[in-house]
This record gives C-alpha cells, structure tokens and sequence, in this order.
C-alpha cells in the first residue's frame, strides 16, 4: 500500500499518496497548473515515441535519427521545486518534504514562451479578437480567410480556455494558414490544421484499443501527426471515439451521427482552469507589479462592475477602490496596449450583456 505524503505547494500543505505527479497532487488540493498534453486518464505526454512514417495524404518519412524520439510535451505544466530547479509536474513524482512554487514571475515566463510555440502552429484569431465570444465563421473583423476563423469547438474549447488563463504573448505572429487537407471518416473529421501536437489522441488510441492507429514523427525538426497506414481504415481504426473525446481543440470533431461506442468511453473530465477572483485586501494589491495592463473588479456575487485598462495597474487599483464600496475581488493582466485591451474587453461585455459594467456605466469618457 502507498504510504501518505506531504509537500508545500505554493505555500499550502498537501497531502497525497507516494507515486502521485505534482500536477494530481496539485489538482486534489484544488490548486490549478495549467496543461494541454495532460489528460487524467492517460500516461504523461512527455516520453511518448515518435513513428519512422506516418501518412498525412501521402507516406511522410521522418528525419534521419527521428525513430522513437519522444514528444517533450506541451511545457505548460512547469513548476519550481526548491533544490532542483524547474520540472514537468505532469511527470515528476511528489516527494515527502518537497516544496513547490508553480506561479513565480519566472515560471510563468516559461510558460507563455511555450504557449507561443503551441499558438504558431494553430489559428488564433479565435483567442485574440474581441468578437470571439460568438462567431460565426461566416464574417470576420480579423480579416482571417474563412478556413483560420473559429472552428465548431468554438464554444467549448479547452485550449482557449488554457490560453486565456496562460496568457499570450504580445509579440505572437500572425499565423499563416498550412492548408493542409481535411479527412473524412465515416464517424468523425480530422482537420490537422488545428492540430496542436499534445498526443492525446495517440495514447488514448493505445490505452482503448492497444495499439496505434494514429502516430507522429517529424520532420526538418517539425511534428507531424498522421495515421500509421495510408488511412484510419488500412491502419485498424474501429472508430471507437477515443481520439475524439480527448482532443482539446478542434483537429478530431465528430459528425453528430449516432455513436453507440462513445458512450461506453467513459473518460474523466479534464481539469479546467478556473475562474481567477483575488480578494481585495492590503497584501494582495501590494503584491501587484507595477506594471500596464487591465484590471477588472467585481461584487461579492464575483459579478463584473469595473473595466479599466491603466498605465500602472497597482496605484490606480489602490485608488479606485476607496471609491468603490461594492468591489470584493479583482483580476489582472499586463498589457502595454492597455486602452486596446480595456476597449477589446468592454467590447466584449457589452456584446454579452447589452450592457456596460456598472461603473463604466458612469463614467462617460471610458467608452
């Protein structure tokens, strides 16, 4: 039997059993690390081995070298361990006595770098425009071509989710669509545009049905995901929906057919990152950088009352709130075009809610 643990994460004691990942100890306690790769009923990303072929509409051969090199992971999920520096929490047990910061200012640097090397690869119009809480592909402020608009997982994107909560990058290119072609199978679409190479599909096809029928490789240093043989069916695809149920983007989406099998799947919820409310108190906005960006403040219902966009986002928080009796929590990001953003977000509500916050509402020279 596993014996009980104990270890510090980002101050707060947990206890979990000796074998878990930092990143299930983490989420037992309630403590958020972000990830894509990661999946709860799946072995880690990192390690996962690479094909010497895969098929993408025609045989692609990897680079001399490439068999079995492992996937490195998505990186997202990195923490601090005090002692031994910076480390996969997907991948790295929890120790007794290990003490472990997973928000440090450097941490999250590292993330938002490998956040941008994900966000090259796939469109993301979707995640930056105002608009993007409701599109319908059909129109676009962006000015994005019609196939790099906002795919049908739209609304129920775990990697948005994820980029909202890492942040992007301010210097992020523009992305060049790949055009690359869409396959049609009887039960689903795959669409390697929106592929952001994580493997989930690959270890979920291997844990379901115990072997590969999806793969990847790379080439001139690059993942490339494809089928095994020349097709889904030619590589023993029984369509059960495993790929499709763990897919965080829109790469495997199904048609809304009938689909008996996806019921008998049975995989757990992927963890989410949650809504970010800090309680207003003295040592949590001294804490604040003094730095650009957009705060928002809200009620004791976690409710929207305040949109601002500031030069520096600690002294004019600490100002606003001796005017602002009904203000129970905040949030926070930086953001040197900070009036952009503030307009971007204001944009935002008024599109939900018909409404500005309510004191935008008086205030008339904010919109």
């Amino acid at each position: 039997m596993a014996k009980d643990i104990t270890l510090s994460i980002n101050n707060h004691e947990i206890h979990c059993q000796e074998g878990s990942s930092i990143l299930r100890a983490a989420d037992t306690a309630g403590i958020y690390i972000p990830r894509l790769c990661e999946h709860p009923d799946l072995p880690p990303g990192p390690g996962t081995k690479s094909e010497s072929r895969v098929f993408r509409h025609g045989e692609i051969n990897a680079d001399e070298n490439s068999l079995n090199k492992p996937y490195s992971g998505c990186n997202l999920c990195v923490v601090e361990i005090e002692g031994k520096g910076v480390c996969q929490s997907c991948a790295t047990p929890a120790e007794d006595g290990m003490v472990v910061r997973s928000e440090t200012a450097a941490i999250k640097e590292l993330r938002k770098a490998s956040l941008a090397r994900i966000v090259a690869q796939h469109p993301h119009s979707c995640i930056l425009c105002s608009e993007n809480s409701g599109c319908d592909r059909e129109s676009c402020m962006q000015g994005e071509i019609k196939q790099a608009r906002c795919c049908p997982k739209f609304d129920n994107c775990e990697f948005i989710k994820v980029c909202e909560y890492v942040t992007m990058r301010e210097d992020i290119a523009q992305y060049n669509y790949r055009d690359l072609p869409v396959v049609d199978t009887p039960l689903f679409t795959v669409d390697a545009n929106l592929c952001i190479g994580c493997t989930r599909c690959i270890r979920a096809c291997e844990k379901l049905q115990g072997k590969r029928v999806i793969g990847f490789t790379f080439r001139n240093d690059e993942f490339v995901w494809g089928t095994i043989g020349p097709s889904h069916k030619e590589s023993g695809c029984v369509y059960c929906g495993a790929c499709v149920a763990v897919c965080p983007t829109g790469a495997i989406m199904e048609k809304g057919l009938p689909w008996k099998k996806k019921e008998k799947l049975n995989f757990a919820s992927v963890i989410i990152p949650p809504e970010i409310f800090i309680e207003i108190n003295e040592e949590n906005i001294n804490s604040i950088p003094a730095i650009s960006g957009v705060y928002q403040l809200f009620n004791v219902n976690r409710e929207t009352i305040y949109i601002r966009g500031v030069e520096n986002v600690r002294t004019d928080l600490e100002e606003k709130l001796k005017s602002v009796e009904k203000a129970r929590f905040f949030r926070y990001e930086e953001h040197d075009m900070y009036s952009i953003r503030e307009n971007e977000l204001l944009a935002k509500f008024l599109k939900k809610h018909g409404a500005l916050p309510e004191i935008n509402n008086e205030i008339s020279d904010l919109y």
